[in-house]
């Protein structure tokens, strides 16, 4: 797996007026180990790669063509660069309309020339709260917080049942040993 790094330079008209350098994930990667977001663009299914460590979500041409040709391309003056150094001039930006567990949102897109399918970045991870436990690439620890909690009350009645059969020795009053001598060395 390889990472990018990408070099967000914006006008200012943009909302963001700062230059900042982000990572992200190889967009020509094959890697398929990734975490999928299940939702609706345009009313069309799709899965989304999560990538926390892009900034800004990014579709190939292909992806428009396909699926968002319907919307046109506006200017942008984000610009890319690669891992690598290699520029990377993004074609423009869409917005497009995203339903996920029943909630629509119209969010931004970047569309890059080249690529193997959409990064669902940082800045849709702020508007839109995912269902944690039910992506897949997710995998979460069998424990659930029924099996917790009956394990803290399984523990408590142990504790409970140790403490009423020796008892004596956490009684409130001050105790005396009576067994055989001890004697402590250095």
């Amino acid at each position: 797996m390889q990472n990018n790094f990408v070099e967000q330079k914006l006008s200012s008209d943009d909302v963001f007026l700062e230059e900042e350098l982000f990572t992200v994930f190889d967009v020509n990667s094959l890697y398929k180990s990734e975490i999928s977001v299940p939702l609706k663009i345009e009313n069309q299914e799709r899965s989304l790669q999560l990538d926390t460590g892009c900034a800004l979500s990014l579709a190939p041409q292909t992806f428009y063509e396909q699926f968002c040709s319907h919307i046109p391309l506006k200017p942008t003056a984000v610009r890319l660069s690669s891992y690598t150094g290699e520029k990377i001039q993004p074609l423009g930006q869409i917005n497009v309309n995203v339903t996920y567990a029943g909630t629509q949102h119209s969010l931004p897109l970047l569309v890059v020339p080249q690529g193997s399918g959409v990064l669902f970045g940082r800045n849709w991870l702020r508007c839109i709260k995912l269902d944690w436990n039910n992506l897949p690439g997710i995998e979460l620890p069998s424990f659930t917080t029924t099996a917790i909690c009956s394990k803290i009350s399984e523990n408590k009645n142990t504790l409970d049942s140790l403490l009423s059969k020796y008892d004596e020795p956490f009684q409130p009053q001050i105790g005396c040993y009576t067994g055989d001598a001890v004697v402590l060395n250095e």
